[in-house]
C-alpha cells in the first residue's frame, strides 16, 4: 500500500512535539492558556458540588426531621411557614448551612485543579472560575430567586475557589521541589 502525501501548507506550523522528541531533550510543549484553566476549574467546582449537594440535601433533611419531625414536602414546608419567626430562620439555616458548606468544598477542590495542575497559575485564576460559576448558577436560578442565586454563589465560591487555587500552587511548587 502507498505511503500517504502530505501536501505543503503555505504558513505551516511546526508540529507538535511527540513522546519521543521530548525524550531526546527537547523542551516541553507550552502549558495551555489560562482561561482554559478557569474552564477546567469551573467545570471542576461543578462536578465536585453535585454529588456534596445530594448530600448537603440528605443532612438537611436529617436535621429537620430531627428537630421539627418533618422533611422538605410541601405539607412540611406549610406546617414550617405557618411557625415564628425564630423558628422559620432556623429551620432556613439548616437548608442552607450543609449547601453552603458544599459549595465552599467544592470551589476549593476546582481550585485545587487549577493551582495544582497549571504551569504558574493560582488563585487569581481559580478565583475567576468561581465568578464564572457564579454566573452560570446566577443565570440557571435567575428565575426562581433572582440576583440572589448569582450573589450568594459568588460570596463563596469566589474566596473558596481562590483558597484551592492558592492550596494547589503551594502543592505543585512543594512537588516539583521533590522531584
Amino acid at each position: 500500500m502507498a505511503e500517504k502525501r502530505k501536501l505543503p501548507v503555505i504558513q505551516s506550523r511546526e508540529p507538535k512535539p511527540t513522546s519521543d522528541d521530548l525524550a531526546a531533550g527537547d523542551p516541553e510543549p507550552e502549558d495551555r492558556p489560562p482561561w482554559h484553566w478557569v474552564g477546567f476549574g469551573t467545570v471542576g467546582i461543578f462536578g465536585a458540588w453535585l454529588p456534596l449537594m445530594g448530600v448537603a440535601q440528605w443532612a438537611s433533611n436529617q436535621l429537620l426531621a430531627r428537630t421539627f419531625g418533618t422533611t422538605i414536602s410541601a405539607d412540611g414546608m406549610r406546617m414550617l411557614a405557618n411557625m415564628e419567626p425564630a423558628v422559620r430562620a432556623r429551620v432556613g439555616m439548616y437548608l442552607a448551612v450543609p449547601h453552603a458548606l458544599a459549595l465552599g468544598l467544592a470551589s476549593v477542590a476546582g481550585g485545587f485543579l487549577v493551582g495544582r495542575y497549571s504551569k504558574g497559575l493560582g488563585g487569581r485564576e481559580a478565583s475567576i472560575a468561581g465568578v464564572a460559576l457564579a454566573i452560570i448558577v446566577g443565570g440557571l436560578t435567575f428565575g426562581a430567586v433572582g440576583v440572589a442565586g448569582f450573589f450568594t454563589t459568588l460570596m463563596l465560591a469566589v474566596p473558596f475557589a481562590g483558597l484551592g487555587g492558592y492550596l494547589g500552587k503551594k502543592q505543585a511548587t512543594k512537588g516539583s521541589r521533590h522531584e
